[in-house]
């Protein structure tokens, strides 16, 4: 009689449900994350191979199980990439297959060690087979790995250079050039602030710049950076010198991007003015040579913007290749590249709320049915709720509410709120919106039981670049807030009774006759 006859055929069912019994109580399983019919399949190809590798005549280099055992992982996205589970699949059916054969051939002991030393070869072999598998596709991401690194160091060198002539302008130009961290304390001085006023860097670095500006200018001054603008220009002050009587000077003042997340720099000029029409043409003729210094810097400027979308693509193409190819999940180089990875896809989500608020004012106001539009936005947002394990618990009084609006816009508003209020929401936690009417306004109600805002932050959530967050821009609901203004709207917020924050939402009822049209 055979081994298949004997032994494989005839308990081949009770082997792989040994086998999967083995696996779903072992501590793999949760790493895995398959189903328990695929895994059945996978053991059941194994054991069926292994049948035929000891039925049949062979030498070690006829034995088909490494082959088999390869194909097996390569049909499956999940386990192609993960070198545990298949060491694990592989390891259940030895033992398992050495424990029946054990008890098999109890009453045959003399054909137990050869068929012993068969199973042995049989899976040695797979398991060499597996380990040069991997081997290669570790060489082969090593390599691939190791160009691009390369190529991201090129481009690091690259903006390097570029700064290095950033700060070489900024040292020669005849402007007096500062910078400034958020919270306006000097950074650099060039040598032509110095020249202006005095000041060396040594007087002045760790300094906030609006002491050297005089009372008045210095309002004056903070009055027009808190505004709405990103830019401030042709602002005409005085400055108080070291040494001497205040100076005349045309301010201008922009917010770069730092680096780091969440952060900016202000870049302050500042140029000597005299009164009367001789100082007149002074002064065109130092805006002609700010605009030339400003057009130079914005060529920079968008030249390293190229070389930073090419690293982001780069990292882009190693992270797919990574995973299309096997790498691990804990690599260093993998934990370094999806490091700087989020630093750029956070650069890049600034940049987009940037472009966002500079399409505010382009709205298109038409007759909004909010009621219905509601019952779609919170079909939607209950979705993303369910995934964070969030309660969300939308109340409407059952009546129609149309307003004049904007819905792109206004939908980018609630959706703020509400991502807002699930950031700070527990799982398990309750978040509820009520849709409701109060005289002449329609009021849209976001409550959320977090931990609710801090006294000293709560006159300062809707500021520009100000945020809670880690990875907050501070514009979301400074952006939110222009766009309820524009519809003629008011948002505000309140601490809840029983913890947590009320955000209160009111806009205008449309009255009769309305008709659509672009603001």
């Amino acid at each position: 009689m055979t081994i298949r006859q004997s032994f494989l055929k005839a308990h081949k069912k009770i082997i792989v449900d040994t086998a999967l019994e083995t696996l779903l109580t072992s501590n793999w399983v949760p790493v895995m994350d398959l189903r328990e019919e695929t895994s059945r399949k996978i053991f059941t190809e194994i054991f069926i191979q292994v049948d035929k590798d000891i039925s049949a005549d062979l030498s070690e280099n006829g034995f088909q199980l490494a082959s088999t055992y390869l194909n097996i992982f390569r049909r499956n996205a999940a386990l192609s990439q993960n070198f545990s589970a298949q060491l694990t699949f592989l390891s259940i059916a030895r033992i398992v297959l050495n424990h029946f054969l054990s008890h098999q051939h109890q009453e045959n002991q003399d054909r137990y060690p050869a068929i012993q030393e068969k199973i042995q070869k049989i899976f040695d072999l797979t398991l060499l087979s597996l380990g040069q598998w991997w081997g290669d596709i570790y060489q082969d991401i090593r390599e691939k790995d190791l160009q691009l690194i390369r190529e991201l160091n090129i481009v690091k060198n690259d903006l390097q250079k570029q700064l290095d002539v950033i700060y070489q302008i900024l040292k020669e130009s005849p402007i007096a050039t500062v910078k400034c961290d958020r919270n306006l304390n000097i950074l650099h001085w060039n040598p032509a602030a110095v020249r202006l006023t005095g000041y060396t860097p040594a007087d002045i670095l760790k300094q906030r710049i609006t002491g050297i500006f005089t009372h008045s200018s210095r309002e004056k001054l903070l009055a027009r950076l808190w505004s709405e603008r990103k830019r401030v220009s042709n602002l005409r002050l005085y400055i108080q010198p070291k040494i001497g009587n205040p100076i005349y000077v045309l301010v201008s003042v922009s917010k770069i991007k730092s680096p780091k997340p969440d952060d900016f720099h202000y870049i302050f000029n500042l140029q000597e003015l005299e009164k009367g029409t001789s100082g007149q043409e002074k002064s065109k003729r130092k805006m002609n040579e700010l605009l030339t210094i400003t057009r130079l810097s914005s060529a920079i400027i968008h030249d390293i913007r190229n070389p930073l979308n090419s690293i982001g693509l780069n990292l882009e193409n190693l992270e797919q290749l990574a995973e299309k190819e096997g790498g691990s999940d804990h690599s260093p180089i993998k934990a370094l590249l999806n490091k700087v990875q989020r630093e750029i896809q956070q650069l890049s989500q600034n940049l987009q709320q940037y472009m966002a608020y500079g399409n505010l004012t382009e709205l298109y106001l038409e007759p909004l049915n909010l009621t219905e539009k509601f019952k779609f936005f919170m079909d939607d947002i209950s979705l993303e709720a369910t995934v964070k394990k969030i309660k969300v618990f939308f109340e409407n009084d059952g009546k129609e509410h149309w307003i004049s609006g904007d819905w792109l816009q206004l939908n980018r508003v609630f959706m703020n709120i509400l991502q807002n209020a699930f950031d700070v929401t527990r799982q398990s936690g309750l978040v509820r919106v009520r849709l409701s009417r109060r005289k002449d306004r329609v009021l849209v109600t976001v409550q959320d039981n977090g931990a609710g805002i801090p006294d000293a932050q709560r006159t300062k959530i809707f500021e520009p670049f100000y945020s809670t967050k880690k990875s907050g821009t501070g514009l979301g609901l400074f952006i939110s807030r222009e766009i309820i203004r524009a519809h003629g709207g008011r948002i505000s917020h309140r601490p809840a009774k029983k913890g947590g924050t009320i955000f209160l939402v009111s806009l205008p009822v449309l009255q009769k006759g309305g008709e659509s049209h672009h603001v």
